[in-house]
C-alpha cells in the first residue's frame, strides 16, 4: 500500500504553509517516514513558481510524487477521498476539516493560519492538541514535528467524542449553555 499525505490549506490563503513545505527537508521528512505520494490542496493560496508539480526526488533516488490542485469542484466527494484515502493529513485548523480527519480515524497535524484576524483556529488546534487527538504545529516547526512523528502518540478519537469537539468550538465562539 502506498503511504500517502494529504495536504490542505481549505479556501483561505496561507501561502506561507506553502512556502514552508517547498522545501529539501520536508519532502526529505516525509520520505524519511516512508511515504510515497503527496496531495495538496492549496485552494486560492499563490504556489510558488519552484513547487515540484509531479515528484520530488532526493540525491539518493528516492521519490515522492505530488499530485496538486486547487479545488475539485466536479466531485463534491472527491476532497474527503482523498482524506480517506491518506495515512496522514496536514491542514489548516479549520474545524470541519479537522473532524473529518477524526471521524476517518486519521493521524492529524494541524497548522494554524495566524495571519487570520480573531484567530480562533489557534485556540482551537491548542484545545484539540491537548486531548491528544491532533499535533498542532506552528508553520516554523513543522518540519521538527515530522521528524518527530513517530515519537507522538495520537489518542483515538470516538464518536462520543464529537460532543468534546462541539463544547470546545462553543466555548471559542463564546456560546453559552
Amino acid at each position: 500500500m502506498i503511504q500517502s499525505v494529504f495536504l490542505t490549506v481549505g479556501t483561505t490563503r496561507f501561502d506561507d504553509l506553502l512556502k514552508e513545505i517547498n522545501q529539501e527537508s520536508f519532502f526529505k521528512a516525509l520520505i524519511s517516514l516512508g511515504f510515497k505520494n503527496l496531495i495538496v490542496q492549496y485552494g486560492n493560496s499563490i504556489l510558488p513558481e519552484n513547487f515540484p508539480k509531479d515528484k520530488y526526488t532526493l540525491e539518493t533516488g528516492e521519490t515522492l510524487s505530488i499530485n496538486l490542485y486547487k479545488f475539485k469542484f466536479n466531485d463534491s466527494k472527491s476532497f474527503y477521498n482523498d482524506m480517506k484515502q491518506a495515512d496522514l493529513i496536514i491542514s489548516h485548523a479549520g474545524s470541519g476539516t479537522i473532524l473529518d480527519a477524526l471521524e476517518l480515524h486519521k493521524k492529524i497535524i494541524v497548522v494554524p493560519n495566524e495571519t487570520l484576524m480573531d484567530n480562533h483556529q489557534i485556540e482551537l488546534a491548542n484545545a484539540m492538541s491537548k486531548k491528544g487527538v491532533i499535533i498542532s504545529s506552528s508553520i516554523s516547526e513543522l518540519i521538527n514535528t515530522l521528524n518527530n512523528l513517530e515519537n507522538i502518540e495520537f489518542k483515538p478519537f470516538l464518536k462520543e467524542n464529537n460532543n468534546a469537539f462541539v463544547d470546545i468550538l462553543d466555548n471559542l465562539m463564546g456560546f453559552e449553555d
